[in-house]
């Protein structure tokens, strides 16, 4: 499963599902390969859904997921694999955001205490 976020990446894609409700928020169309695409129509344009929004778009709307796993184009466990492996990178980008910024903050007490002296600690 993988979201597709540009219009031009359906092209020659073979589509095994479209959701296009009258009142709904978005239109859904799956491929027959698992790749996703929610976009919506605006006035005069169409705005397709990033990676994030799309996925909260399926996650919230049980019937989509039903008619999905129904059809076997896409598992319920999937959605929950590519929900978990977002969360795993987040998390890797925070604790390595956090290592730079210790490195930055050492870098600039160095300089500091090369330029002071001991009292720069102080």
């Amino acid at each position: 499963m993988y979201y597709i976020t540009e219009a031009e990446d359906l092209v020659g894609k073979q589509v095994g599902f479209i959701h296009a409700a009258q009142f709904a928020e978005a239109i859904t169309i799956v491929t027959t390969d698992g790749g996703i695409m929610v976009l919506q129509q605006l006035e005069d344009e169409t705005d397709v859904f990033h990676e994030a929004r799309a996925h909260m778009y399926i996650s919230n709307n049980s019937w989509i997921i039903d008619e999905l796993a129904g059809k076997g184009v896409i598992k319920k466990e999937e959605l929950q694999q590519w929900k978990d492996e977002k969360e795993r990178q987040r998390k890797a980008a925070i604790e390595q955001y956090a290592k730079e910024q210790e490195q930055r903050e050492r870098a600039a007490l160095k300089q500091l205490y090369e330029k002071y002296g001991p009292e720069a600690l102080a």
